[in-house]
């Protein structure tokens, strides 16, 4: 009776330990419904500064810089590197600066993060928002599917093939995730839930290895 009783303390002990520590470390509810990343998205990195020091990004959207010292120019890339594939599979190194957001990059040290004052001044820029849309329709080419003038996504007669390529090559999740949060930064917000219209058709439709 009494190893009855001091296990069913013991449990009870342990119960209460588990409690406090869950009432102790308990995470904010912003930060327990999405990752920080996003909740930082979300709220408009309020704790990121704007440097008006930096203008790489805007430099680079006006065709003043590459995007990096073995880069090319923004014009570039637009003219020469749709439908090739191989280039916008094997490189890394572009993607930060076709797309910039606030929070920077982990993968690529010449990419420097959106400051908030070049987001106004891209998004002033009817050249270079202009160039915003061209290059997400770039993307999209890649990625099996195509864009609109009212903004609509629909599959492009390769999606077969680009969505294997998609499955096979996970680090383009992370890039679809760059580009959907970069888009919303530099005021393309509306392009965005086409974008969400045409993933399940997508997944629901395509079957591979």
């Amino acid at each position: 009776v009494f190893i009855n009783a001091l296990y069913a303390v013991i449990i009870n002990i342990r119960f209460f330990l588990l409690l406090l520590l869950q009432r102790r470390f308990v995470l904010p509810k912003r930060a327990a419904q999405c990752p920080p990343s996003i909740a930082d998205y979300r709220d408009g990195y309020p704790d990121i500064k704007d440097d008006k020091s930096k203008n790489a990004n805007y430099e680079f959207y006006i065709g003043k810089i590459p995007f990096h010292r073995k880069g090319v120019l923004i014009d570039t890339i637009l003219a020469n590197w749709w439908g090739r594939y191989d280039i916008l599979e094997e490189r890394h190194d572009y993607i930060q600066w076709l797309f910039p957001t606030q929070d920077g990059s982990d993968f690529n040290y010449y990419a420097q993060p959106l400051q908030k004052h070049e987001k106004k001044a891209i998004c002033a820029d009817s050249e270079a928002s202009g160039r915003v849309v061209f290059c997400y329709k770039m993307m999209l080419d890649f990625y099996g599917m195509k864009l609109f003038p009212s903004g609509e996504v629909e599959r492009s007669e390769c999606y077969l093939e680009r969505f294997a390529a998609l499955n096979t090559s996970s680090h383009n999740h992370r890039r679809i995730t760059r580009i959907l949060k970069s888009l919303g930064e530099l005021d393309h917000e509306y392009l965005k839930p086409h974008f969400f219209e045409v993933c399940p058709k997508r997944s629901n439709s395509v079957r591979t290895p």
